[in-house]
């Protein structure tokens, strides 16, 4: 009996040990949590349906705001990543990106592309770990310790 029951699970183990846990395609943020360590410090895309301000005080001249991106291939949500930007930009980026989901009559919401470097601040919940996050400021952003603490974007608005 435990023969049968081994030999009935072998092709599910199989499945699951020959292909990765899906993560997202390559403009989500879901993809570049996953893949963090082999794209810090690398220039990336994500697929933008809306974003919001973070409510917390990162040092003048910059803010900082979470976007949620779409992933084209399954057809659902692609995760949020914080982003920091010089504060001049924010009335731009709050028009371009706008703060609620914009459909575009069919299954999928519009998206717009966002391009910056991907860098990491430490988690403050879990030593030795890194959130992911984009810069746009070219490097001249220096993560505080208050940064931390909000820069864990959840997957999905509304959620923490």
């Amino acid at each position: 009996m435990k023969t049968l029951r081994f030999l009935a699970l072998l092709p599910l183990a199989a499945a699951l040990t020959a292909f990765p846990l899906y993560a997202g395609n390559d403009d989500t943020a879901a993809y570049y949590k996953a893949h963090f360590d082999e794209n810090v410090g690398k220039s990336i895309d994500v697929d933008v349906v809306t974003m919001r301000v973070l409510p917390i005080d990162i040092g003048e001249g910059f803010f900082a705001f979470a976007v949620w991106t779409w992933d084209d291939d399954a057809n659902s949500g692609g995760g949020g990543i914080a982003v920091v930007a010089p504060a001049d930009k924010k009335e731009s980026l709050l028009r371009k990106y706008g703060t609620s989901v914009e459909w575009d009559g069919r299954r999928d919401p519009e998206t717009k592309s966002l391009r910056g470097t991907l860098q990491s601040v430490p988690n403050p919940q879990n030593i030795g770990a890194y959130i992911p996050y984009i810069d746009l400021t070219d490097g001249a952003f220096e993560p505080n310790g208050d940064f931390g603490n909000v820069a864990n974007v959840p997957n999905r608005p509304g959620r923490r």
